[in-house]
């Protein structure tokens, strides 16, 4: 899956290139998308931000929008996902000035934005998750700091 500057999200075959299916948004879209195990045959869904300020869940498969969650603010990176032992996923995303969690219910499914942490300068890199799934960590800003942040609540640690 890759992202345009048309604002489309593509979809490509790995056996011969071919257009698998489009999904069209309201601004470019600059990062790559992300899923919680690329890997897995059963991770269905991927994640990919635009700059129409929304974070999009798509069925890996169909292409179909499974939801389209507004941040109010350019999304210029990729996410980073993180899927927990109940079957919930967490995105977590550096967008214009600030970070952001959202995650997603396992009951539900309905993507809410879980914790949010702003800074003073702008925020261009996709977020690493440690190891040890406790911390995220947030490339350097135009500060040149890197800032690492609690999984669960967005504290500075």
């Amino acid at each position: 899956m890759v992202g345009s500057s048309d604002g489309a999200i593509y979809a490509f075959a790995a056996t011969d290139g071919g257009l698998v299916w489009k999904v069209q948004t309201l601004a470019p879209v600059f990062g790559s998308a992300a899923t919680a195990d690329p890997s897995a045959e059963g991770s269905s869904s991927i994640w990919i931000g635009s700059w129409d300020h929304h974070l999009y869940q798509i069925e890996r498969e169909s292409g179909k929008v499974i939801s389209a969650t507004c941040l109010g603010t350019q999304i210029r990176t990729a996410p980073a996902v993180h899927a927990a032992a109940d079957g919930s996923e967490r995105v977590y995303l550096s967008v214009g000035i600030g970070h952001v969690c959202v995650a997603t219910p396992s009951v539900s499914g309905v993507p809410v934005v879980e914790w949010r942490v702003n800074t003073t300068v702008a925020v261009y890199g996709t977020p690493t998750i440690s190891t040890d799934e406790t911390v995220v960590f947030f490339p350097p800003c135009g500060d040149a700091n890197v800032y690492a942040r609690a999984v669960a609540t967005g504290a500075t640690v």
